[in-house]
């Protein structure tokens, strides 16, 4: 009897979380900046934009790609579904790492799509994927 952990993950594509007000982006900051007794509301503008990772000259406190991968590995999935994927190629590249392999299948007519990837050291695929 095999037994194996399966997580799924909205990860909110990098292009569809834009400017909106994110009130819940404090649980993500690590304990030292979340106690610094900020102002959440949507009107003191921290954090208006959840920015994907840093590029030079741009300025922010809080990336979404590397809280995201973070909180990815803390599911240690050996089958990990990821929906509202818009950057599967940044995905593919950092789990691989982790040991994964993966297929991607886009949404007709959208940018993104769902992402599956599996633990290399217990699974293989057995056909090529039919929605690449």
């Amino acid at each position: 009897l095999m037994a194996f952990r399966v997580a799924h993950f909205n990860i909110l594509g990098r292009h569809m979380a834009g400017t909106m007000w994110f009130h819940y982006a404090r649980d993500f900051l690590p304990q030292a900046m979340n106690a610094t007794g900020l102002d959440w509301m949507p009107t003191s503008g921290f954090p208006r934009c959840l920015a994907w990772r840093q590029r030079t000259g741009q300025s922010c406190r809080f990336y979404r790609f590397p809280v995201l991968l973070a909180e990815i590995r803390a599911l240690r999935a050996d089958v990990l579904c990821l929906v509202e994927l818009d950057c599967f190629p940044e995905f593919h590249e950092a789990l691989d790492d982790e040991g994964y392999d993966a297929a991607f299948c886009s949404r007709p007519g959208k940018a993104d799509g769902c992402g599956i990837f599996w633990k290399r050291e217990a699974f293989a695929i057995s056909a090529p994927s039919q929605c690449c």
